[in-house]
């Protein structure tokens, strides 16, 4: 009886183990079915972000390694983003107005910044430290640039002058005067012995002299104001823009119009040579739809390259990856894009409210804050009458991705040799040890 007992039990057990990996079977075949069928049907979700304006961004630069993004915006902060996983490292705050231009050392270590507030902020980007302000301007500062050995700031501001600052001690070392008005933008020369400054209403580009403060030279040529001014890294060439619609390139040696591009109908924000001198990038203003352009534009041979489309708003600051290949682009709309130069193609959008963050693909891919996703939903365009799915649909994990773009993005500057981006260090910051 005993044995019988023995041989039932043994084979009670043998049946439910067949039984429980059958279902293990079983279930493992579901899920990879439901997979199946969510990744197939991923095309039918579209990602619908929740965009509020307001926090308009008015500068952006990239640090020297090309892995970060810095901007400076209508919200009063600066912020640091990494580009290839999207997130929100760090916010600056201390500034009492618009965040109106930006600068980030060569060595990559620290972030320079102008606004509405009259004043001049140094910062410490691994700290996040506000380590000195700079006063001394009568109105806003619109344009700061940094001097490539990383021991001067200078600044263009609506008061009419560009000022000269020594950044270890803060002081204000001279004051250049020969505008009428506003100064809406400044560039160093690659050699940092000369500045370039714009001119809003006497329609003026000058060149200055920063060892004696003497005014070298002007270039006359727009028909209205100008609004941006870019250096070439050979240190050759100016290129300019602004209300009159038109592009202008210039030799620094002889002050001659080398170059004029035409056709726009918008009027230029900010430009940006890249690095090969090559192209030449620009951000537009809005036309009647409100929306903003950037447009590439080939050097050697006026041509338009490529127009990209995307933000809503018009689009107030561009700037070009060191390696030459990437565009960023930031907006009255909130927003930064990431663009590729060879393709023309969006890759990424990011957005930031307080202390929430979202960034996301055209794909609907993304990456965001713990607390964003009051900010974006995915709908389902399968349906006739298309639905917001709720937060607990599988598609926001299926979608959700901690790396959305390539850790290769940017890159260090491989035409400049001899300049002080060469071998430059990565920004040190450890994403898991600074909440945004």
């Amino acid at each position: 009886m005993k044995n019988n007992l023995t041989t039932t039990n043994q084979n009670a057990k043998l049946a439910l183990s067949k039984s429980k990996s059958l279902l293990d079977i079983t279930n493992s075949l579901l899920a990879n079915r439901r997979s199946k069928e969510l990744t197939q049907s991923l095309e039918n979700f579209r990602f619908s972000p929740s965009i509020k304006h307001g926090g308009g961004v008015e500068s952006v630069v990239i640090s020297p390694d090309g892995k970060y993004i810095v901007s400076g915006g209508m919200d009063k902060t600066i912020k640091l983003l990494k580009i290839n996983n999207g997130n929100w490292l760090r916010i600056f705050k201390g500034h009492s107005h618009w965040v109106r231009t930006v600068a980030i050392t060569h060595d990559g270590k620290y972030i320079v910044s102008g606004s509405n507030d009259k004043t001049i902020k140094l910062w410490e980007i691994s700290s996040g430290k506000c380590l000195r302000t700079f006063e001394g301007h009568d109105s806003y500062v619109e344009s700061v640039a940094i001097i490539p050995d990383g021991k001067y700031i200078v600044s263009g501001s609506s008061d009419g002058t560009i000022k000269l600052w020594e950044i270890n001690s803060g002081k204000e070392l001279r004051t250049f005067r020969g505008h009428s008005v506003v100064v809406n933008s400044v560039a160093i020369t690659p050699d940092g012995k000369y500045i370039v400054s714009a001119g809003a209403y006497d329609n003026a580009i000058i060149l200055w002299e920063i060892s004696s403060g003497k005014k070298l030279r002007i270039f006359e040529g727009h028909s209205d104001g100008v609004h941006s001014v870019a250096i070439s890294s050979d240190g050759k060439y100016i290129a300019s823009g602004g209300s009159d619609i038109t592009i202008k390139l210039w030799e620094i040696g002889s002050g001659k119009q080398v170059r004029t591009f035409k056709g726009h109908n918008k009027f230029l924000n900010s430009l940006a040579i890249s690095a090969d001198g090559k192209y030449i990038v620009s951000g537009y203003g809005a036309d009647g739809e409100a929306s903003g352009i950037i447009e590439q534009l080939e050097i050697n041979s006026s041509k338009e390259v490529q127009t990209l489309r995307g933000h809503k708003l018009l689009v107030f600051s561009v700037a070009i990856t060191p390696d030459g290949k990437y565009i960023v682009s930031g907006s009255l709309d909130s927003t930064i894009k990431l663009w590729e130069i060879s393709s023309g193609k969006l890759l990424s959008s990011y957005v930031a409210y307080e202390n929430e963050w979202l960034s996301w693909t055209p794909d609907g891919y993304y990456n965001c804050s713990n607390g964003a996703y009051k900010y974006f939903s995915f709908v389902d365009d399968s349906k006739e009458m298309q639905e917001i799915v709720p937060q607990d649909h599988p598609v926001y994990k299926a979608k959700k991705k901690e790396i959305l773009l390539s850790d290769y993005i940017g890159g260090a500057n491989p035409y400049a040799k001899n300049s002080p981006h060469t071998d430059m260090p990565e920004i040190d910051i450890d994403d898991d040890e600074i909440p945004f």
